[in-house]
């Protein structure tokens, strides 16, 4: 046999090895793990996810995670699926973690991703364990292209700006936003507001008298249907930061170290140039 033919036979061998290993009934008990695994797994080893995959306001493959069951993610429901892999969360009821795992049922449990680096870790730790290592690397690369793409739009002079959310909400300078904010050439602006670490509450004074560059928000018209949006259609927020002046990144793209960063690239990218023109 020649040394082609026998790398060939290899790579045949590895793969039918982790196809027979894979697992065939796969639950997410967690949002961020339905990303991944509607992502990275075949659609056939999916057999239950979490309460919140069909909720479009969190869930960026919504459409997607229709087709499968919602599981209300209690020990009882999950084991009455019998599944040979539970994807949970650290933020799970440990209590479900351990009675699934005390039957034998490996359950991996997903920490929270705070920068790209986490992300990477956790997209090759679950394409591994659903049996599709490939597709993890596939993704790793399309995240690579998009930080590439937002690095052609790069202002000379970082923008400064924060991710404002319900409440007077900003987002901190140790999560995964601020690692996208700054692929596209957006200082994220919250230590300067007196936010450290994963993110904090900010009045409105500050926001209007820090004169940011822009400000990051969910969407671009916002319904003052309760205290927690009437901040962010305030008056006085609505002058110091008109439309022209809003970044709107949906906040599905966001929330989860997956397929929605992706996204959230290529839309700030496009955000960053029209602030520029």
């Amino acid at each position: 046999m020649g040394r082609t033919a026998a790398i060939f036979a290899i790579l045949a061998l590895t793969s039918a090895a982790t196809a027979e290993a894979a697992p065939r009934r796969i639950v997410s008990i967690n949002l961020c793990a339905d990303q991944l695994a509607l992502a990275l797994a075949d659609p056939g080893q999916i057999v239950g996810l979490s309460a919140y995959a069909h909720d479009a306001g969190m869930s960026f493959l919504v459409e997607k995670a229709r087709a499968y069951p919602e599981t209300p993610g209690n020990a009882e429901a999950v084991y009455a699926l019998k599944p040979d892999l539970v994807l949970s969360g650290s933020f799970s009821n440990p209590l479900t973690n351990a009675f699934l795992a005390g039957r034998g049922i490996e359950t991996m449990v997903l920490e929270p991703v705070n920068s790209f680096a986490d992300m990477r870790r956790q997209v090759r730790a679950v394409a591994a364990a659903v049996g599709q290592p490939e597709r993890g690397e596939a993704m790793l690369a399309d995240l690579d292209a998009a930080i590439a793409r937002a690095a052609a739009v790069r202002p000379d002079r970082p923008l400064k700006a924060v991710s404002l959310s319900r409440r007077g909400w900003v987002s901190g300078p140790a999560t995964l936003e601020s690692d996208v904010l700054a692929a596209v050439g957006i200082e994220n602006a919250a230590g300067a507001l007196g936010i450290a670490e994963f993110g904090g509450m900010v009045g409105l004074e500050p926001l209007v008298a820090s004169r940011l560059d822009a400000i990051v928000v969910e969407s671009e018209s916002i319904v003052a249907e309760d205290q927690g949006t009437a901040l962010l259609e305030h008056p006085a927020l609505a002058d110091a930061y008109p439309p022209s002046r809003r970044i709107v990144v949906p906040g599905p793209l966001t929330l989860c170290g997956g397929p929605g960063v992706i996204a959230a690239l290529d839309r700030l990218a496009g955000e960053v140039a029209a602030l520029r023109r």
